[in-house]
């Protein structure tokens, strides 16, 4: 009998902190206003003239197609890929009328990468602004392919990872999901 109590308190305690991140998450979402097709939060904010150092949080981003929320860091070191998704320093931040660049490890924040298909939706959250995009494509090319951080003339954002998903280290090809940004209905 105390087994069963335990259990059942046990699966209250995990629902109800289910509910409380879920609620956190919409909290944020509604207290957004509609400004320009662009949705902006009121919380504390960095400024977007203030300098990139490494490892300086730029936001978040979600992929609810394969349940993915991870921190955006400013570079893509070890450190910063630790922490979460790093941000190729040399491309715009998400947003841009440009080509942003984010990566993460195959073995940790983007392991879920080969489950998103065409037409499923990003959320980056930069500097209080909600960007929404739609993958558009999805592609193995080869580590020394540098065709992924070409700029573009849309705001598209480039996510890449190791291919096979099972390598942790260097791998001999990159799995790259390319997404243009969508305007809010």
């Amino acid at each position: 009998m105390k087994r069963k109590i335990l259990a059942l308190i046990l699966g209250l305690m995990i629902l109800i902190g289910g509910i409380a991140v879920l609620l956190s998450v919409i909290d944020i979402w509604g207290r957004s206003d509609s400004r320009g097709g662009e949705k902006v939060f009121h919380t504390q904010s960095m400024k977007a003239s203030q300098e990139l150092t490494p490892g300086r949080s730029l936001g978040y981003i979600y992929i609810p197609s394969i349940s993915l929320i991870s921190g955006i860091y400013e570079g893509t070191t070890a450190s910063e890929l630790n922490k979460g998704v790093g941000h190729f320093s040399t491309t715009p931040l998400p947003g841009a009328r440009d080509n942003s660049l984010l990566l993460g490890r195959s073995d940790s924040f983007f392991s879920g990468l080969s489950r998103i298909r065409r037409g499923d939706s990003i959320v980056v959250t930069s500097f209080s602004v909600v960007y929404k995009y739609e993958v558009v494509s999805v592609r193995a090319v080869r580590k020394q392919d540098r065709t992924l951080i070409l700029p573009t003339y849309e705001s598209t954002l480039t996510l890449t990872t190791n291919f096979p998903f099972e390598y942790s280290a260097s791998a001999p090809t990159r799995y790259i999901v390319s997404a243009e940004r969508i305007e809010d209905n």
